[in-house]
């Protein structure tokens, strides 16, 4: 596109195009956050000096675009959630199974772990991964070297002459940014320079964008520390494996509807808990679908409105097909083709001034059709694509559902390598041959069948508490109902695990073929409604996406 390389040029012969550090980035929004004695924001002095202290660059990885009126501890672990997590889970699970190596070595042997002191086993297994997961999600893209074009720092705020200038020039900022980042609040949608960023990105193409809802930070952090909570809650050393009657079918069928996992008050406490954050979820997620479906160009509002002539006119420019160079195709003779050096060639587009005067005897849309083809793109191919990549109010990714899971897991790892010195009796008990026959079986059921069922668990409240949001409108019946199908959901999926655990049991202890093949058909079940419920909408024919 012609006009953004000009703007390209522009911005260099300028020196407009800075880049951030994360660093840079956290304390600008510290320094929002406490504006008095802030460590971070004695640290430039001024907004106009903090740009003239930033780097002069020809691109950058990241292009934050944001609301000014979302409040800057959220856009915080915004960055924090789409930079960190995966390393954070990452560095739990690594910071385990180092946890596990220091606990052999200092116990001298595998066997000897569980003899351990429980304090040492969980400040190994539980504490120090969580540790890793909370420090790593909060600090660990203050060690990346990665560059950030973030406009509180980017543009001169105090400078008039520059900030006008830069404003002009941030086609060229996204067009030189390998991704643009969406710090997507309740209020993005109807704030001018967000839409005037998001026209960019939508006319230059050349940016992967990805949009991060404010609620999926906060949700995060809220679902594992509620994880966490109860994982507390659980006063013994030990989650006990259930005890089920496995001499024939009728007899485990039956103690799989007598046994509980937890009290029943756990899981009223659970239900009304978790109902309460997917209905948060849903109507934030909701809320930000119908603002896309819902957009209009004219509405946003602007807080300098003498920016809004300016974003106006630029992104008019952007989408008027009218400003473009035209194409010259020689067609006929060989010697035509010779002359033109080729098989097409661009003219010399006429000025602004000249389309605007003839504009109205040309088939070249009006400004308000152009603005209409704007409104247009947003309600429908940018929002098609964002259900594509973040699903509807009722879906959840794995990521997630794993990070929500995370204190379960790390505790069944502490269980199972200490489980206790006197381990003979209870696997005597149970019907087990050895000692390591039940380690297996312990560790399976441990390490995969309740993490399963952890995964399957979330989604499945959360399509039941849209269900919940669908039949009922007042807030109280809705919370009512959508615990009672949480319980619901919990109680089925206990079930589920009660029964692949005595499935597993007599397989292990009786090695029949046929309880082996039951076995393997429930792992089958368990990952194919994972697919269901977290890849499938990943299958969906290929369309317009907001990934380029």
């Amino acid at each position: 596109m012609q006009a953004v390389q000009e703007l390209v040029a522009y911005a260099k012969n300028h020196g407009l195009f800075r880049a951030a550090s994360a660093c840079d980035v956290t304390c600008s929004l510290l320094s929002l956050m406490f504006p008095c004695g802030s460590c971070c924001a004695g640290s430039i002095a001024g907004s106009s000096s903090r740009f003239q202290f930033l780097r002069k660059v020809s691109t950058v990885e990241l292009f934050i675009s944001h609301s000014s009126k979302c409040p800057s501890w959220q856009k915080l672990l915004a960055l924090c959630h789409y930079l960190n997590l995966d390393l954070a889970i990452f560095s739990s699970f690594f910071a385990c199974i180092l946890g596990a190596i220091f606990l052999v070595l200092h116990a001298g042997s595998l066997s000897a772990v569980e003899q351990e002191p429980q304090s040492l086993l969980s400040g190994s297994l539980y504490w120090w991964p969580m540790l890793a997961f909370v420090m790593t999600f909060f600090c660990g893209h203050l060690l990346s070297n990665k560059l950030f074009w973030f406009d509180r720092l980017c543009i001169d705020q105090e400078n008039l002459l520059r900030r006008c200038q830069a404003l002009k020039a941030v086609p060229a900022f996204v067009a030189h940014s390998e991704r643009m980042i969406i710090l997507l609040d309740e209020t993005y949608f109807s704030r001018l320079w967000c839409i005037y960023e998001l026209a960019v990105h939508s006319k230059t193409g050349s940016a992967t964008a990805e949009l991060i809802p404010m609620w999926m930070p906060l949700w995060t952090i809220l679902f594992i520390s509620f994880s966490l909570m109860f994982c507390l809650g659980d006063s013994g050393p030990a989650i006990p494996l259930p005890h089920l009657n496995t001499e024939s079918i009728t007899s485990l069928l039956e103690s799989v509807f007598k046994t509980n996992l937890f009290p029943p008050a756990m899981y009223l406490l659970y239900a009304v808990i978790a109902s309460w954050f997917c209905f948060q979820k849903i109507k934030r997620h909701k809320r930000m679908l119908d603002q896309m479906a819902e957009f209009k160009l004219g509405n946003a509002k602007c807080t300098l409105e003498t920016d809004r002539r300016v974003i106006e006119e630029q992104v008019l420019s952007l989408f008027d097909e009218a400003l473009e160079p035209p194409v010259s195709i020689a067609f006929g003779t060989e010697e035509a083709e010779d002359d033109m050096g080729g098989s097409e060639t661009l003219l010399a587009p006429e000025t602004p001034e000249t389309i605007r005067e003839i504009r109205h005897i040309t088939s070249y849309p009006t400004n308000d059709q152009i603005i209409d083809q704007f409104n247009a793109y947003v309600r429908g191919p940018l929002r098609d694509s964002v259900i594509r990549s973040m699903g509807k109010e009722d879906y959840i990714s794995f990521r997630l559902c794993t990070v929500a899971g995370l204190p379960w897991i790390l505790w069944n790892v502490r269980y199972v390598l200490g489980c206790g010195a006197d381990v003979q009796k209870p696997a005597s008990s149970d019907g087990f041959s050895s000692v390591s026959q039940y380690f297996v079986f312990d560790t399976i059921y441990c390490l995969f069948i309740l993490p399963l069922s952890i995964f399957v668990e979330v989604p499945s409240m959360l399509i039941a508490c849209k269900w919940a949001t669908d039949l009922v409108g007042h807030w109280g019946l809705r919370l009512f109902l959508g615990t009672g199908l949480c319980v619901v959901v919990m109680y089925f999926a206990d079930r589920l695990i009660l029964l692949q655990c005595g499935v597993l049991k007599v397989a292990v202890t009786a090695f029949s073929p046929l309880w082996l093949a039951a076995a393997v058909v429930s792992v089958i079940l368990d990952l194919g409604l994972l697919w269901f419920l977290f890849f499938r909408k990943q299958l969906h024919p290929a369309q317009r996406t907001l990934v380029r």
